[in-house]
């Protein structure tokens, strides 16, 4: 029997394939103003949307943890994309210098590397646990300080934008 866990997991699985094909359309105006951007955020959305839809298809622990982990690099991505587009409308070029690139880049980067190396420190999750449907459960009980950190920010870059 199919259950609610699944059925949300298709529809998110779905979304990352819509996400895919926008994405794909969005590749040809990545010249234009703007297009760059937005198809950085979809790919992003699409990438957050398999992991989360494919976390409920897989049984193994570890892999599991890691690939709900993988959502914290696309959220990071997301957020920089939105700020990209807000340069790119408002024609900040001073945000635009190789300095700023590299820090922004630099900041998913970091967001990959802890998150995929998180089930050695357990800073973003400090307990996974595994919920009776078969999908990640994740509480303020078991959200390490990066997990807060990494949400904080977020917000805060979103408020800032």
């Amino acid at each position: 029997m199919v259950g609610t866990t699944e059925i949300f997991a298709a529809i998110e699985l779905t979304i990352g394939l819509v996400a895919v094909f926008v994405a794909s359309i969005a590749w040809n105006y990545r010249n234009d103003v703007g297009g760059a951007p937005v198809f950085i955020m979809l790919a992003a959305a699409s990438g957050y949307a398999f992991a989360s839809g494919l976390n409920v298809f897989v049984s193994d622990p570890l892999l599991k943890h890691l690939i709900h982990n993988l959502s914290y690099p696309f959220t990071t991505t997301s957020v920089v994309a939105v700020i990209y587009l807000l340069v790119e409308f408002t024609h900040r070029e001073k945000y635009q210098q190789n300095g700023v690139v590299a820090v922004i880049l630099g900041s998913i980067l970091l967001s990959l590397v802890v998150s995929v190396t998180d089930p050695i420190h357990n800073l973003i999750i400090t307990e996974p646990l595994i919920t009776a449907s078969g999908g990640f459960d994740r509480t303020a009980a078991n959200s390490g300080p990066l997990f807060w950190v990494h949400g904080v920010s977020h917000f805060g870059v979103g408020f800032v934008g």
